[in-house]
């Protein structure tokens, strides 16, 4: 941003603020250059901030990148996920696994339609809320012949754990192939997980799904798989509302 660069933090506030349209907020940033420590300052309306270095002379600013929201701040993080063929789990705010699949041509486009609700039957259905959706898991797979078993290793490891949202349940198999190394992808910053986890923002949202999926089974579609995806919407529900009474 040509207006920080170079410019002393005295010398922007001097600065009259009809000719600079200025306006500073503290705000925090979790993307800092290396080796670069201090408070980041935003110009309002422009959203781009500019970082404070108190230990450097005379409190040099300099840009720092701009702020993104939650939306577009997933879709760049969509592209650090693999784009193998792969085994995958899609977790929740607290990492804890809530969807099990796999895709055969690379699974960030199989995400990416998840978290789009482009062509996602668990997004259709109303199984599944995007909203929970704060980190991707993923195992490659060697063959395509990996994927089934690999697949429902997991499903059933983590399922027995807590309920998991799927449509469909795959049959147990005696898993006889190496387990591959896990590769994590985090689609939020820590900020906004923390700030989705509030009691008071969480379970009305959860209710609102859970509401959705029963809806959804009473009117338009009743299966086994929605109840098995509703049983685990309760669950998940029952947990934040305890959360809640108890944060009162």
């Amino acid at each position: 941003m040509p207006v920080c660069r170079g410019l002393h933090f005295s010398d922007l506030i001097r600065q009259p603020k009809a000719k600079l349209n200025l306006r500073l907020e503290m705000a925090s940033v979790s993307r800092l250059s290396p080796g670069l420590q201090g408070t980041a300052w935003f110009l309002n309306p422009i959203d781009w901030p500019i970082l404070l270095l108190a230990n450097q002379p005379k409190n040099r600013c300099y840009p720092c990148w701009p702020k993104l929201g939650p939306i577009k701040y997933r879709a760049e993080q969509v592209k650090n996920v693999p784009t193998q063929i792969r085994v995958y789990a899609l977790c929740d705010l607290d990492e804890i696994p809530i969807y099990v699949g796999q895709s055969k041509d690379g699974i960030r486009n199989r995400v990416r339609r998840h978290l789009t609700s482009a062509r996602s039957d668990v997004i259709a259905n109303r199984q599944l809320d995007v909203w929970e959706v704060a980190f991707v898991w993923a195992w490659p797979a060697e063959t395509i012949e990996m994927l089934d078993p690999l697949e429902s290793h997991f499903f059933h490891l983590f399922n027995a754990k807590n309920v998991l949202m799927n449509g469909s349940v795959p049959e147990p198999v005696q898993l006889d192939v190496r387990i591959p190394n896990l590769v994590r992808t985090q689609l939020m910053t820590d900020e906004e997980i923390s700030a989705r986890k509030a009691p008071e923002r969480r379970l009305p949202r959860q209710a609102a799904q859970f509401g959705q999926l029963l809806d959804h089974i009473l009117n338009i579609k009743d299966s086994q798989e929605l109840h098995h995806s509703l049983t685990a919407h309760y669950q998940r529900l029952s947990s934040s509302y305890e959360k809640f009474i108890q944060s009162d």
